[in-house]
């Protein structure tokens, strides 16, 4: 459990973070955000990937707590488990996320690494319930990373286009805050056994 000296840092890590990306941001200028000495900093987490791996481990266990999704996944109706963890994601995938993850992208090395190891605990729970609908016949049989990726997908370009162009952009296309039911249709649609739109998904 963070302590308060923890959560300052990860707080002031978080907001840096998002305005300037990784590489702009130095350990003295969290510490000075967060109104703590250096050593401190590099005493509790070690350096400046430690604190970002624990800013991005915040935003997910924060918005998107893993004992939630395993929970989520345990209740016996799938469509209903999927929907409320859509809108756990939409609410993950806010604008400090989006700029945070382009960041991790754009800047860090190995990303895809550092997102799995940050990720695997939220999403693992998730990718067994597909599996276990797969094999049960309730959806088409695919690879169930791929079947979750084009969730997950489909919810980040509603929250980035949302995020990017604002409540202006979102009145122009008919975007309205609460799609992600939508979302969840249309994936659901696409991976029923016997569906045209499944059938190209493989």
């Amino acid at each position: 459990m963070a302590n308060a000296t923890d959560d300052k840092i990860i707080r002031a890590a978080t907001e840096l973070f998002a305005a300037r990306g990784y590489a702009a941001v130095g350990t003295k200028d969290i510490a000075r955000r967060a109104g703590v000495n250096e050593s401190t900093l590099f005493r509790v987490f070690g350096g400046k990937r430690q604190v970002f791996d624990a800013v991005m481990r915040s935003l997910y266990q924060t918005l998107i707590p893993a004992e939630e999704v395993k929970r989520m996944m345990a209740a016996p109706d799938f469509e209903q488990a999927m929907r409320e963890f859509a809108d756990r994601l939409t609410r993950l995938y806010t604008q400090n996320y989006i700029r945070i993850t382009v960041a991790v992208v754009i800047e860090l090395k190995r990303p895809s690494a550092h997102v799995r190891n940050v990720s695997s605990p939220i999403y693992a729970p998730v990718l067994r319930r597909i599996a276990r609908e797969m094999r049960a016949g309730t959806l088409r049989k695919m690879p169930p990373g791929r079947a979750l990726r084009g969730l997950a997908f489909m919810i980040y370009a509603h929250a980035f286009t949302s995020a990017l162009f604002g409540s202006e952009y979102r009145k122009l296309m008919a975007m309205r805050d609460d799609e992600t039911g939508d979302y969840v249709d249309i994936w659901l649609n696409g991976l029923k056994p016997n569906s045209n739109a499944s059938a190209d998904l493989q």
